[in-house]
């Protein structure tokens, strides 16, 4: 019937709406699992940083992260990470993508590892590619030619990650990174070489 229908279009909405919000919270809730002895009896603040290298789209990313972890592993980050497409015989501005984030985050801590889920909001800005201007047709040409478009756009950092810290200074662990965002969304991975107070 048709108050069946509706009934039914509803509630599939309502779940479209709760499912992300459902995620979140059980990732938070199976990151509040305690965390070690270690961490208990010193909880912080802990200060390091991450150095940031690997592949997140358009091409090869560079960056780096001041992690703050000030309360049993819950953590505030700041982060910058460029990303540059790797174009040898380029026609204009190779894509690029800049990101600048702030993150909160949970964080599980063992002895010599610990794993963790940030989620945060930033500023995003870079260069794309518009129309082809040139079909590279031409005797010596070695491709199209595209327009550059640049764009500036809030976008939303997603990441999930694990690192090993030897010492509980130093450190080598591996990034999943993913940027939503209107214009140009981002994603790849990431190794990290952690420093500082880190556990």
């Amino acid at each position: 019937t048709r108050t069946d229908f509706l009934s039914s279009k509803v509630v599939g909405t309502r779940m479209k709406t709760l499912l992300p919000c459902i995620l979140l919270g059980g990732s938070m809730w199976a990151g509040a699992a305690p965390v070690s002895s270690l961490q208990s009896e010193n909880s912080g603040p802990f200060v390091w940083v991450d150095l940031l290298g690997g592949f997140v789209s358009p091409g090869p990313s560079l960056g780096g992260k001041l992690n703050v972890d000030a309360f049993h592993g819950w953590t505030v980050s700041g982060e910058y990470l460029k990303s540059e497409e790797f174009c040898i015989f380029c026609h204009g501005d190779p894509e690029r993508v800049e990101e600048i984030n702030v993150l909160l985050g949970r964080r599980i801590v063992r002895q010599y590892s610990y794993a963790y889920f940030n989620l945060g909001m930033g500023l995003v800005s870079g260069n794309k590619r518009g129309k082809m201007i040139d079909d590279g047709s031409g005797f010596l040409s070695f491709g199209p030619t595209y327009e550059t478009l640049r764009f500036h756009t809030i976008g939303i950092p997603i990441e999930a990650g694990v690192s090993w810290a030897w010492f509980h200074a130093f450190g080598l662990g591996v990034n999943f990174h993913l940027n939503l965002n209107s214009e140009n969304p981002a994603a790849g991975v990431l190794l990290n070489v952690p420093f500082g107070h880190v556990n």
